[in-house]
């Protein structure tokens, strides 16, 4: 049986809105995004906005185990330019309030530049070692601790 792989998506904010709206229960992907299969791992990064008049905090914001093979979609505007979907299920998620990557950067094999990090969270996908996916995983889990935390401490 194939080990289960791991992946870095890199989503856009009006993209990761449209997730949230559909429910997260799955993952759009264009035609030249990894080859992911059931059983695979995938952590859910939001990028910056384009616009710098916006203020969207990017991070991490969830990570998912996918739940069946890919699909062609064949319905509305963004099946041009994501003509695949992938179903998923969330283990962690918290969109509101991003994991910072930058923290994380100096023990990730993923950034072989660690100063100039951001030109490898360009594009859709990214493969990411079983063990980067542990530190990115054991990482948010502590962040939504915190959140809960502070959390509890307000209420």
């Amino acid at each position: 049986m194939e080990s289960p792989r791991h992946y870095l998506a890199i989503v856009r904010p009006d993209n990761l809105r449209r997730l949230v709206e559909s429910g997260f229960n799955f993952y759009a992907l264009s035609s030249r995004a990894m080859p992911v299969k059931t059983a695979d791992y995938i952590v859910l990064y939001k990028s910056r906005d384009g616009e710098p008049r916006r203020k969207s905090t990017p991070g991490i914001v969830g990570l998912f185990k996918v739940t069946g093979e890919p699909h062609e979609v064949n319905r509305g505007p963004l099946s041009l330019m994501f003509p695949m979907q992938v179903p998923w299920q969330a283990i962690m998620a918290c969109t509101d309030h991003p994991l910072p990557i930058a923290p994380l950067v100096p023990s990730l094999k993923m950034f072989p530049n660690k100063k100039n990090y951001g030109s490898a969270l360009q594009g859709s996908m990214k493969k990411l070692t079983p063990g980067d996916y542990d530190i990115i995983a054991s990482a948010f889990n502590q962040h939504l601790a915190a959140l809960d935390t502070a959390h509890n401490l307000t209420t």
